[in-house]
């Protein structure tokens, strides 16, 4: 009896330490940022770098790139991803969330940012998907899948580039 009290005491604590594992900023949004090192490669070939990676991440490069800065080695994108959940045994689409990643780039080294994840979803009119409380209709888990899922996607999408920022450029190949 004692050892099930114990487990009902630290069950919730145990999800309130799950819910705080997302890396947030100082408002408490989503932010996952990083300066990477890249020894010998200057400035202007990891933009080419970033570029290439760019149009290999997304679908349309051409429409989630807002932003592409050659002088200042900067390139700002805002894609999106459809957030699923799983209803009577089978997957429906919850929303989706927009976000925006950031690469800028010097000599060895680049730094990316991604952030502002946004939701929209059949059930509310949108917001952050920081900590915080399900949007209105839906319920915890489902939230707490959906944040799961964008800090999944985030990671994977964050080790694609940091695998594609250590090869070649597709111009810098030797004839």
């Amino acid at each position: 009896m004692k050892k099930i009290v114990l487990i009902l005491f630290l069950l919730p604590i145990a999800v309130l330490a799950q819910e705080y594992n997302l890396p947030t900023d100082s408002t408490g949004r989503m932010i996952y940022s990083d300066v990477v090192r890249v020894d010998s490669v200057n400035a202007d070939e990891l933009f080419a770098r970033a570029r290439q990676w760019f149009a290999t991440a997304f679908v349309s490069a051409k429409d989630v790139i807002q932003n592409e800065d050659k002088q200042n080695h900067a390139i700002t994108a805002k894609p999106t991803t459809i957030i699923t959940y799983t209803a009577m045994g089978s997957a429906s689409e919850m929303g989706v969330v927009s976000y925006t990643v950031k690469v800028f780039t010097k000599d060895e080294r680049y730094r990316y940012e991604v952030t502002d994840f946004y939701f929209r979803g059949q059930m509310s009119s949108g917001s952050f998907i920081e900590m915080g409380s399900p949007q209105n209709g839906y319920r915890k888990k489902d939230w707490e899948r959906a944040r799961e899922q964008v800090n999944t996607e985030a990671r994977a999408l964050i080790e694609s580039l940091k695998n594609a920022m250590q090869v070649k450029s597709e111009g810098s190949k030797d004839w």
